[in-house]
């Protein structure tokens, strides 16, 4: 069968089963089994439709029923597992991804190992075990009771243990397999770290990306019930939650270090940036994050500085900060094209690191720290193992003259958390990096959230481990996210924290009148807090609420009487609601208390002018030409001394603002628009024409530099 064809039924038949149309969808793969020849598949489909046909009759019959909807359900779980058997079969034979080419490769193998055969060998290549379970169709009773036992504590070690669970994650992101899901979940309450780490985030990147299928599976959620229904698991399932978050942020951290920090790091003393190996850079990158105090002086004086701490902050949350160094890395050696590898827990006595001596002790100290997934372990790793006897000798001792003295060193005890940490990092860089991945299986991408998802609802949706994933991802600046999660806990327990919460969730959106309500229910848990009344003055003067900001203003007042910003506002208020005297006096206050003109007598310029005192204005606005004037400046001035008559002035102020625009933006807009798209309206009111914006425009346009 030809790809088209092949792929039209398909996509057919997956449409019709994501709206739950059975019949139609048993139709169109019936013809797709019966074109490939597919007998097996065949078989299975017709029988669910006679099921279904029993069921349709018995239904015609107008016989009762408590039954039918949930053996509909059952049908179209019968139905998806053999749609899911023929989306393999199409991924197989017409897709390059990494999946597919390591199919047709052991496809011609002289002898395709079982799952249980590769299990029980004595001698055994991870890579081996790996494919293996990650290329097996569809599990038998004995390949899953001996997966099972495999997975069981002492089953196996746990590096083992650890593969397996990763080739189950990935199996089933790309061919969704109820039973390898719950092998997924049974070991998510594996004893050792690592394994449980893996386990946990792969249930969770399985039910994010085949939502729809695990909920014809109830007895996915009946297994993570019963697993993860403990005051441990629910801390743990709250944490990957939390990291998950902080996953989500790598992206932005390895482009603000790739475009903002590390451009300075790199800088010399006259300001050119260095040639810097790849290496080079990871140990800079090392270096700023923590390991050099004199990064500390900076911060508290620069805005790279600022970033860095910020940065700082996020790794010791479990920010992903080394992404950028190591994806160079990973393209440069041939290891990293095996999915396997990706998956590996680090060994660094394994054989293709080449390291022995001096190298292998260097490896298994710098790789110690908890600062790096196994992934960029072996990274590290593979350089160590390519360089030169010179280039190690300098290198070691750059990196450990800035490492303490090992009497110094606090080695991270191994712990759930910072397993969890590796385990999504390694996933991370598989999932954006590795040659051939399938990036629409992609988990990241679907931004995952547990308290959505209906297995996990029940455990993490609700009282304090809502309330603290809630809380962490509002810490994280991530407020879309974190508002419907502060609401959903309102519901039950609403506290003026959350509704303060909520109300800035509002406000970052631009939803001023939602925020405005929080803010004021809040209030109703006692009295607002000075914060709360700066934000409740802000909302209502950003949604047009003039009289409503006033409120706050004043009584913000009474603390900060003399403070310029807010004496701005205030007058800014009343004279929009009319009291444009008490505005002016404010701001005459304000101008008086600057001790040079700013946002003070920019805010008395702007309301002169608006108040048709344009002498006054001209004034103002002649003070702020004398000390580093803003464009708005400039032409607030223009527009006071045109209104005031001054026509040859005005012009004047003009032409010093078109002469400061760069050529590209006067060659792409219009004078006319450059000068007064700001003012246009108000200009018109004022007695201006259009015919006198445009001859203004042209004369200055016409002005010689």
């Amino acid at each position: 069968m030809d790809k088209d064809t092949f792929k039209n039924l398909l996509d057919d038949a997956g449409a019709h089963l994501r709206a739950s149309r059975l019949l139609p969808a048993l139709t169109s793969m019936e013809t797709l089994a019966g074109l490939l020849g597919n007998w097996d598949t065949g078989a299975r489909l017709a029988e669910t439709r006679r099921a279904y046909d029993a069921l349709l009759a018995y239904y015609r019959s107008g016989a009762a029923d408590d039954g039918r909807d949930a053996m509909y359900a059952s049908f179209l779980a019968r139905a998806d597992e053999a749609y899911c058997a023929l989306l393999r079969l199409y991924l197989t034979a017409h897709t390059d991804t990494a999946y597919a080419l390591t199919e047709r490769l052991h496809r011609n193998l002289p002898q395709r190992p079982s799952v249980t055969a590769v299990l029980d060998a004595p001698t055994l290549q991870l890579q081996t075990l790996f494919e293996t379970v990650w290329l097996n169709p569809a599990l038998t009773d004995a390949e899953n009771a001996r997966l099972r036992a495999a997975l069981a504590d002492g089953g196996d070690t746990p590096a083992r243990q650890q593969l397996i669970v990763s080739a189950l994650t990935l199996a089933c992101l790309e061919v969704f397999d109820a039973q390898k899901l719950l092998l997924l979940v049974e070991a998510s309450r594996h004893p050792h770290n690592d394994v449980r780490a893996r386990a946990m985030a792969g249930t969770a990147f399985v039910c994010t990306v085949h939502e729809g299928r695990v909920a014809r599976h109830p007895e996915v959620a009946a297994a993570i019930a019963v697993h993860c229904d403990t005051p441990a698991a629910r801390r743990e399932l709250a944490e990957l939650q939390m990291q998950l978050f902080i996953s989500l942020e790598t992206s932005r951290v390895a482009r603000s270090l790739r475009e903002e920090i590390l451009p300075e790091v790199l800088k010399d003393a006259k300001g050119k940036v260095r040639d810097a190996d790849d290496l080079s850079r990871l140990n800079a990158e090392m270096a700023e994050l923590g390991l050099n105090p004199e990064w500390e002086k900076d911060a508290r004086r620069s805005e790279v500085g600022k970033k860095i701490r910020r940065l700082i902050e996020m790794q010791q949350k479990g920010a992903d900060v080394y992404l950028s160094s190591f994806a160079m890395l990973k393209g440069r050696f041939p290891f990293f094209r095996t999915a396997a590898n990706w998956f590996l827990p680090f060994d660094a006595r394994l054989p293709e690191l080449h390291l022995e001596g001096d190298r292998l002790k260097f490896a298994e100290r710098i790789t110690g720290f908890g600062l790096f997934c196994d992934s960029d372990k072996y990274s590290l790793a593979l350089v160590l193992g390519s360089m030169s006897q010179q280039q190690f000798n300098a290198m070691a001792a750059q990196v450990t003259a800035m490492l303490p003295d090992d009497s110094e060193i606090d080695l991270p005890e191994a712990n759930f958390t910072l397993a969890l940490r590796s385990a999504l990092q390694d996933f991370y860089r598989f999932a954006t990096l590795f040659p051939h991945g399938d990036k629409r299986l992609s988990p990241f991408r679907l931004k995952p959230l547990l308290t959505d998802l209906a297995p996990f609802a029940p455990l993490v949706g609700q009282g304090e481990t809502l309330t603290q994933i809630a809380t962490f991802a509002f810490e994280e600046q991530q407020y879309a996210t974190a508002l419907p999660l502060i609401l959903r806990q309102l519901e039950r327990e609403p506290s003026a924290r959350l509704w303060q919460m909520a109300g800035y969730c509002h406000q970052r959106a631009g939803a001023w009148a939602e925020a405005v309500e929080a803010y004021d229910r809040a209030g109703l848990f006692g009295e607002h807090s000075a914060w709360t009344v700066r934000q409740l003055a802000a909302c209502n003067r950003a949604a047009g609420r003039y009289a409503e900001a006033l409120v706050y203003y004043e009584q913000m007042a009474q603390e900060k009487p003399d403070d310029i910003p807010l004496l701005c506002r205030r007058a800014d208020c009343l004279a929009r609601t009319g009291r444009t005297d008490e505005a002016l006096q404010l701001l005459h206050k304000a101008d008086y208390l600057e001790e040079q003109p700013g946002e003070g007598t920019r805010a008395l310029l702007h309301t002169l002018l608006h108040a048709g005192r344009y002498a006054q204005a001209a004034q103002a606005g002649q003070r702020l030409l004398a000390d580093r004037p803003t464009t708005a400046d400039r032409l607030l001035t223009a527009h006071a001394t045109w209104l005031g008559g001054d026509t040859a002035a005005a012009a004047s102020h003009y032409h010093a603002v078109y002469a400061l625009l760069p050529p590209e933006e006067r060659a792409a807009r219009q004078t006319a628009e450059l000068l007064f798209a700001d003012e246009k309206d108000f200009l018109l009111t004022c007695g201006k024409t259009q015919v006198d914006l445009q001859i203004m425009a042209d004369a200055v346009e016409e002005m010689q530099p």
